[in-house]
């Protein structure tokens, strides 16, 4: 994990391994049983009851929420209500919003959620120290000013990020010149890890980052290639038949530029029919504002593993000289959308 400064992880869980999940639900259960004790003081059981997730990205929301009802639901049946209703539940996230990495959409929704559970979600803010009772974070607040906070706590998960592996480490260290993410190898739309020549070694999953190309970049080559010559400007005829050669080209950006035939006439700032050079700038620049790093989730890497698979599965048939094979590796589901 990355530790962003913080001091005092070693009082905090993480969660990679089936021993920590271990370790998380017995730490769980001697806090429930020392806060049920009739000498406890109020004090002392709020602090064992207060749970902090460290993070506000997809491992952190879904742990804080199954945590929740783990709490509330589960529980209930072997404590007491009046400790139940001590459960608190803290989110602390550095950036605006949880979930930033995602639709805007579906982080909203998440924080309502939340907040109609009455779990607590604290943005703006990054843990500096974790104590064996105490968290301590600052916040930084639209005028610039930063206030330290320090909440009780009786249990911390760290999840604010990935680190890599020391095999996926050496990896970038042998491709210096490719590999300059700090966080996860770099590959391409198809999987294949920058820098390698042949494109024969793959990587995908948390490992992994795919690197969208920017197609402001190859402006002029694509605007040549999408109107007629003679012409500086494109209709909507041939703009529609820009837009599936472009997807085809770049399957990363397929929706978007779809978006754009679409959203024609929004970009047809002076309403002719057609889009000029400055109008394609602004199409493209708002195709590549949309190409975000796809966020580290299992259903992510589910996929990733079935394209791939698929892909892999074709150049064997055709190296075999397999035509029904590679027949039906492309007449697939996976396939069609690779």
């Amino acid at each position: 994990s990355i530790t962003h400064g913080a001091t005092g992880l070693e009082f905090c869980h993480k969660l990679k391994t089936i021993n920590d999940a271990r370790s998380i639900r017995q730490h769980i259960m001697a806090n429930f049983e020392k806060a049920v004790r009739p000498t406890t003081p109020l004090e002392e059981k709020q602090r064992l009851l207060t749970f902090v997730v460290c993070g506000g990205g997809p491992t952190g929301c879904e742990f804080a929420a199954e945590l929740y009802d783990f709490l509330t639901e589960d529980l209930k049946h072997y404590f007491p209500k009046a400790v139940q209703q001590m459960v608190r539940v803290v989110i602390v996230q550095s950036q605006d919003h949880i979930l930033n990495m995602m639709d805007s959409v579906i982080s909203e929704f998440a924080e309502r959620e939340f907040a109609r559970h009455n779990m607590t979600v604290i943005t703006n803010s990054r843990v500096q120290s974790i104590g064996e009772t105490t968290l301590r974070y600052s916040t930084k607040h639209p005028d610039g000013s930063v206030t330290q906070h320090e909440i009780p706590q009786g249990f911390v998960l760290w999840s604010t990020g990935l680190s890599l592996a020391p095999f996926t480490k050496l990896l970038c260290e042998r491709l210096p010149g490719a590999q300059k993410n700090r966080h996860a190898i770099t590959v391409d739309e198809h999987l294949r890890v920058k820098g390698v020549a042949d494109g024969s070694v793959y990587a995908l999953g948390d490992c992994a980052t795919v690197e969208y190309p920017h197609l402001l970049g190859s402006i002029t080559e694509l605007f040549d290639s999408a109107h007629h010559a003679g012409s500086t400007e494109i209709t909507r005829a041939e703009f529609r038949v820009f837009v599936k050669e472009a997807a085809a080209k770049y399957p990363c950006a397929a929706n978007h530029l779809f978006t754009l035939e679409r959203d024609f006439d929004s970009f047809d700032t002076n309403g002719n029919g057609r889009i000029s050079i400055d109008e394609f700038e602004h199409m493209l620049e708002y195709v590549d504002s949309k190409l975000t790093a796809l966020p580290a989730l299992a259903q992510v890497a589910s996929q990733e593993g079935v394209y791939l698979g698929h892909g892999l599965s074709r150049l064997a048939a055709i190296y075999a000289g397999d035509e029904d094979a590679r027949m039906r590796a492309e007449a697939s589901p996976e396939a069609r959308r690779d």
